[in-house]
């Protein structure tokens, strides 16, 4: 691909491989559009397209291999948006479970600690993670550790308010939003 962006080459590509049943070896040549431009949206797309139509023999395995591809972008581009956003949307394939993209929310933590601090888009993970698990609480009706979760939240929606000021007005609807619905409309 000379293109390696042109949405309508990863288009046709996914049109083929799909037709043609052309799976095996579309990992590596996604890696190596990876390796080029870390930051190819289309790339990180087809890269779930590939895991949403192969065939998935172990759901764990799989999420760990997928952790680690996307810890290796990320540790040399934190503040790349596309390999959070990928990582997240692993949610969406049948088996995963937020408790399997925990190690994730680790490694954003050690990034904002140790190498990025006030990183928007690790601050990003860990307020979608935090929110995630508050709902989930909240659905079973835990709510002492979902006030507590929701709390947590809306400490890293504030402090994304900080760090990201052209999102502020977004950051604070999400926040008041997860304080109305989980929390109650007098907390925070």
């Amino acid at each position: 691909m000379d293109d390696n962006k042109n949405y309508h080459a990863w288009a046709h590509r996914q049109y083929f491989v799909s037709k043609y049943d052309a799976w095996g070896d579309e990992f590596h040549f996604v890696d190596r559009m990876l390796d080029v431009d870390p930051q190819n949206n289309s790339a990180w797309n087809h890269r779930m397209f590939v895991l949403q139509h192969g065939e998935i023999l172990d759901t764990m395995e799989l999420i760990q291999a997928e952790i680690l591809v996307v810890q290796k972008y990320l540790g040399q581009s934190p503040y790349n948006e596309r390999p959070w956003a990928y990582v997240w949307g692993l949610r969406k394939i049948t088996g995963v479970t937020l408790e399997m993209l925990r190690p994730m929310l680790q490694f954003a933590r050690e990034l904002l600690t140790s190498l990025v601090p006030g990183c928007p888009t690790a601050l990003g993970f860990v307020a979608d993670y935090l929110e995630a698990t508050t709902r989930a609480f909240h659905a079973i009706g835990e709510s002492a550790n979902s006030a507590a979760t929701g709390k947590k939240t809306i400490e890293v929606f504030s402090s994304l308010c900080e760090c990201d000021p052209v999102h502020m007005e977004y950051w604070s609807h999400r926040a008041a939003r997860l304080s109305s619905v989980i929390l109650g409309p007098t907390t925070h």
